[in-house]
């Protein structure tokens, strides 16, 4: 079976730039830097409430994200 894909430039783009965007709010809030593993790692073995209730919500989006549109 063969997957035809379509090119969508401007929903590419807003995704890119909600990334980047959550990205620097992370870095700029918590001084943290926004990266999958380190994600999962917190939510595995967190230091705290509030460490695993923002690496949750991420994970959420992304198992969220893609099933939304």
């Amino acid at each position: 079976m063969l997957i035809e894909t379509t090119f969508t430039p401007l929903q590419s783009l807003a995704g890119g730039l909600l990334i980047g965007a959550a990205s620097v709010m992370l870095m700029a809030f918590l001084g943290r830097i926004m990266g999958a593993t380190g994600i999962l790692a917190g939510v595995i073995s967190p230091t705290g409430w509030s460490d695993w209730s923002w690496r949750a919500a991420v994970l959420l989006g992304m198992i969220t994200g893609p099933v939304a549109v």
